[in-house]
């Protein structure tokens, strides 16, 4: 079977050699381009590539071609621009393909919906309560994940306000907490696990003992749960202030070490260095 191809990094973009490695491993998402219409030309590149890999040309410059067109969308959108400038965190350059694809149907593939409530510790009285749509799902509360497992973290988990975030008309001494619970999940999920914690004085690793599965069930409804199987993580080495990212990903049922153009047979599996995991829906006829 032949080997994927990997990456050129012609400058400081493993971040985007590693999240295209871990978008390129997720049928749903290389599934989801169309016929072209009046789309972005981060779109266009993206749907160039995946034809290319479909045909089995080369694409081992196309990390370039991508970054100049989420360039140049960013400029026609007048959005700021700091992509290709120094290192970039790869779950933020995630976030600016999603926004550059500019395509209701693939972002909507990776939204996922929870109800933010906030409420006062003392009195138990709601303060607020919102929903909110991300495409990513930011752990900071290692604990919890933990103790609950990862299917459990997901679909509700509570954190203690800072004093610096309490409401508005809060009484004083009173203490408040947010609940967030799982309305909708998407049919890619994307977790970002902390690389470093930190109190704003000091920072350390996080828990070793942080394994994420390779499969998780999600309730759906009568018909049965539905399945997530882990396709790519992105793994960060290095410190707060720079570094490497690699990706290990999924291709035709064998699992690759996609370190930019250098492509070698690995395990998919967390690790401390693990930074971004990526699932996809398994049973999709039931989403």
């Amino acid at each position: 079977m032949d080997t994927p191809s990997g990456l050129k990094n012609n400058g400081v973009i493993c971040w985007l050699n590693s999240v295209m490695q871990a978008l390129l491993s997720s049928r749903i998402f290389c599934s989801s381009f169309g016929e072209l219409s009046d789309e972005s030309n981060t779109y266009r590149e993206f749907r160039t590539l995946i034809k290319k890999i479909n045909n089995k040309e080369d694409i081992s410059i196309s990390s370039i071609s991508i970054l100049k067109a989420l360039i140049y969308d960013l400029k026609r959108q007048q959005k700021s621009i700091d992509i290709g400038i120094g290192q970039q965190s790869s779950s933020e350059g995630l976030i600016q393909i999603l926004d550059m694809l500019n395509n209701k149907d693939i972002n909507s593939r990776f939204y996922h919906v929870y109800e933010d409530t906030v409420q006062c510790d003392q009195t138990g009285a709601v303060v607020s309560k919102v929903r909110s749509i991300n495409n990513i799902f930011y752990i900071f509360d290692e604990e919890t994940l933990l103790e609950k497992g990862l299917r459990e973290f997901l679909l509700s988990h509570s954190s203690v306000l800072d004093e610096d975030f309490t409401p508005d008309n809060h009484e004083e001494g009173n203490t408040y907490r947010r609940f967030y619970t799982l309305r909708r999940m998407p049919e890619i999920v994307v977790i970002a696990l902390n690389r470093y914690l930190t109190n704003g004085r000091e920072h350390k690793k996080r828990n070793p003992n942080i394994k994420l599965p390779n499969e998780f069930y999600m309730p759906h409804n009568k018909e049965g749960d539905i399945k997530y199987d882990k396709i790519a993580e992105v793994h960060h080495m290095g410190g707060l202030n720079g570094g490497h990212y690699v990706s290990v990903a999924k291709r035709n049922n064998q699992t690759y070490l996609f370190n930019d153009e250098h492509v070698r047979q690995h395990t998919l599996e967390t690790l401390t260095s693990t930074y971004l995991a990526f699932y996809e829906v398994s049973n999709i006829d039931r989403v």
